[in-house]
């Protein structure tokens, strides 16, 4: 029996898949007009620097969280906390280690607090609040955000993180825990289906929440503990497991990529008036490394086409489309792994920007419009660039991820011919065995 499953996996799989698990680069992504996988591929190759470089940048690179935020959907205390190390977050509490126009004294506008360190903490958070122009800083008082950004914004027990230093990657948690978000998650996704426009929305919401969760699992696998060596590296049969027998999952990922992109070039004419306190910044020239990517992807068309989805949802289906996503943004909040949710929590609020750029601006007027880009947070932005960034990551991953599964194949199909050096034979062995375990575990 097992000899006929490798025969299959084996011989007859590599000549049905393509790329990489049945997707060929020249196919469209869905409800994303003509945009292709290998169209994708190819700009994600030129703009990967710049973007990197970018969000490595002091303005992108801090973000605020509020890691003891009260979960509004379920008693998330009946579960167990994440007690691994790879859970806990490393908080800015030296602030002699940031530069020098991050610190309070050059910044102004705040007292220290001569109470408990916590509260301390969280007032020397304020000075962020202070970063360039406070217009910056203002949020619209008609709710047309698909997140609560107040929250971020105005929230005392936030605490300050360089994500920089806490990267994406695996962490342990799991199980029933993340089970529960992901199912809640999901589960918001209930748009009556009974007309076009509510399908088209419901398509598009399992599209995002997909996306945005095989772009997480893309990062646990590529960043996986390897418990023997104690080195992080990429884990290709749990990618195989995640991916082989679900390609849409892939899919989605492009379709998340193309969503982001298509809004960072809706706010690319309205860029000037955005301060990013370049003239402080010893890393600086931030908008000219923002205009040197919106540059590589204005030269290709691709993504100056309108989004065929965009003017076919009612204000109704909007604003509905609107809440479901804000509980999205607010499930997270349940998470128990302080890295997981840091993470969950800046892909959403990223995601939440683009919604809002993509179904709200194109209804202004160009005055407004420009006001509108004025007005998002620094947080809105710094969100929106780093979920970028973890969709163009997530992507050269899955590429790299496709080159180390096809050279597995080849290996595997060497061995049953025979033609296998005998240093070579074990690890193609090893190999088959862990490809079934993944599929069939």
């Amino acid at each position: 029996m097992l000899s006929s499953i490798v025969f299959y996996l084996v011989w007859t799989l590599p000549f049905v898949t393509g790329k990489l698990f049945g997707i060929c680069p020249k196919e469209e992504i869905a409800c994303l007009s003509k945009v292709t996988i290998g169209q994708i591929d190819y700009i994600n190759e030129r703009i990967r620097e710049d973007l990197l470089s970018l969000v490595n940048t002091n303005f992108f690179k801090y973000f605020k969280i509020d890691m003891n935020k009260k979960c509004e959907f379920f008693d998330n205390k009946k579960e167990s906390l994440c007690f691994s190390r790879s859970c806990t977050l490393n908080v800015v509490e030296d602030w002699g280690s940031l530069p020098e126009f991050w610190q309070p004294e050059v910044l102004g506008g705040f007292e220290k607090s001569s109470t408990e360190d916590v509260d301390t903490h969280s007032d020397e958070c304020a000075f962020l609040d202070e970063l360039c122009f406070r217009e910056q800083n203002l949020y619209e008082v008609n709710d047309i955000n698909y997140c609560d950004i107040n929250d971020i914004m105005d929230n005392k027990n936030s605490v300050l993180i360089d994500l920089t230093q806490n990267p994406e990657r695996f962490t342990g948690y799991g199980g029933n825990q993340s089970l529960q978000i992901w199912s809640s998650i999901y589960k918001e996704n209930c748009f009556e289906c009974n007309e076009t426009e509510g399908c088209i929305a419901k398509e598009i919401f399992f599209k995002l929440i997909s996306g945005f969760h095989s772009s997480i699992t893309t990062h646990v696998c590529n960043y996986h503990l390897n418990t023997v060596s104690g080195n992080w590296e990429p884990n290709i049969f749990l990618f195989i497991s995640s991916f082989l027998i679900f390609p849409d999952r892939i899919r989605n990922v492009y379709f998340n990529y193309a969503l982001v992109s298509k809004a960072i070039m809706k706010i690319a004419p309205y860029m000037e008036h955005i301060e990013f306190c370049e003239d402080m910044d010893p890393s600086g020239d931030v908008k000219l490394k923002i205009e040197k990517i919106v540059s590589q992807l204005e030269n290709d068309d691709i993504f100056n086409e309108e989004i065929v989805f965009q003017n076919k949802l009612t204000s109704e289906l909007k604003t509905d489309f609107r809440n479901r996503f804000k509980n999205v943004t607010k499930i997270i909040d349940c998470i128990q792994c302080e890295k997981c949710k840091l993470w969950a929590k800046v892909q959403t609020t990223g995601y939440a920007t683009s919604l809002k750029l993509l179904f709200e601006l194109d209804q202004l007027s160009d005055s407004e419009k420009q006001n509108l880009v004025n007005k998002l947070t620094k947080y809105e932005l710094i969100a929106l660039f780093n979920t970028f960034n973890r969709l163009s990551s997530a992507i050269e991953a899955i590429n790299k991820f496709g080159l180390m599964y096809e050279e597995e194949k080849t290996k595997s199909r060497r061995l049953l011919y025979g033609q296998e050096l005998l240093g070579d034979i074990s690890g193609s062995w090893k190999f088959l065995e862990n490809f079934c375990f993944s599929l069939f575990s």
